[in-house]
């Protein structure tokens, strides 16, 4: 079947190919996702041996002075080397996201368009009006955000867990692990409303859709009683050749976003882990501050994923509710 040369454009760009994925699903990601996570593993492994490292060594070393009056600026000096060297993973794994955010935007003003012109040769015009209101409008704002604010609330979040290693009151050393959580609890609760709103919206217009496809049906049924069936029953085979073009749209959208996404948020998830694990082995050493200040990185790293996820999350949720609450029936 031949496809309009936009669409076939978006089909071909894809890394995986649909035949493919329903043939071998596991092995098709596993092979492409892999690829893409080992791109930021080189650096990630040197950091976390560095880091555990130090921490092997600052408890060696708070060992060997045993007086009271240096553990106070000993503890300063390790949090800080500690810190110097886990903010440079939160730095990076933030300007991935801030560059990538800027090609998922390009992206979904191109896609888009196409993928709602499909919907309205199936007859869904109230979908397709949703796609290119509402669906395309949060997204391009949830992609607004990540290229203009992500690094600099990075930053931010990077201050404040450094001011609180010198802070003598316990508040300031966890704001950062609080501050943390209530990022993450936020972007649940953007991810909760987009979800609310998008089906809410999604179930009015495909009823809209079929009500205005069983007025036609009864009109042209009416006008023409036999020729009316039997024009009516070829669009059928147009509609199925229409819908096929959108199932590989919508799983093209799903593979090129999740393609860059996907790995990032593995190196994310895999950062706080490895922040997490640091921060209970400084605690075992008697490290409180470097715990304190590793927890809070933790908390900034899963943070990030958080946003990673709402994305792609609201990508997956209104391109799979465009397909699976279908408007149109023959």
């Amino acid at each position: 079947m031949e496809y309009p040369q936009q669409a076939q454009e978006y089909l071909d760009a894809s890394p995986i190919s649909l035949q493919d994925f329903l043939q071998h699903p596991i092995q098709t990601l596993w092979e492409v996702l892999t690829g893409e996570f080992q791109k930021n593993w080189h650096a990630i492994c040197i950091t976390t041996k560095k880091l555990f490292g130090l921490l092997l060594c600052a408890a060696a070393f708070k060992f060997l002075i045993a007086d009271s009056r240096w553990d106070t600026l000993l503890e300063w000096i390790f949090a800080c080397a500690s810190f110097l060297l886990s903010e440079s993973l939160l730095v990076m794994l933030s300007q991935s996201v801030a560059e990538k955010s800027i090609t998922w935007k390009d992206f979904l003003y191109g896609f888009t368009p196409v993928f709602s012109a499909t919907m309205i040769a199936s007859g869904q015009v109230g979908a397709a009006t949703m796609c290119n209101g509402f669906f395309l409008t949060a997204l391009s704002c949830v992609a607004n955000v990540l290229q203009s604010l992500i690094l600099p609330i990075a930053q931010l979040f990077l201050a404040i867990t450094a001011a609180g290693i010198f802070s003598e009151n316990h508040m300031a050393e966890s704001l950062s692990v609080k501050l943390g959580k209530l990022l993450s609890r936020i972007i649940c609760w953007i991810g909760a409303i987009f979800t609310a709103l998008m089906g809410i919206q999604r179930v009015f217009t495909s009823a809209a859709d079929n009500a205005a496809l069983q007025t036609g049906k009864t009109v042209l049924y009416s006008s023409i009683p036999i020729v009316g069936q039997a024009i009516f029953s070829a669009a059928g085979g147009i509609l199925a050749g229409v819908k096929l073009l959108q199932s590989g749209l919508a799983f093209s959208a799903l593979a090129m976003v999740g393609i860059e996404c996907l790995p990032l948020y593995g190196q994310t998830m895999l950062c706080w882990f490895i922040f997490i694990l640091a921060g209970m082995f400084a605690s075992l050493l008697g490290l409180r501050r470097c715990a304190d200040m590793l927890n809070g990185m933790a908390s900034g790293a899963y943070a990030l994923a958080a946003v990673l996820a709402l994305y792609f999350g609201m990508l997956a949720v209104g391109i799979l509710m465009m397909l699976v609450l279908g408007g149109s029936r023959a």
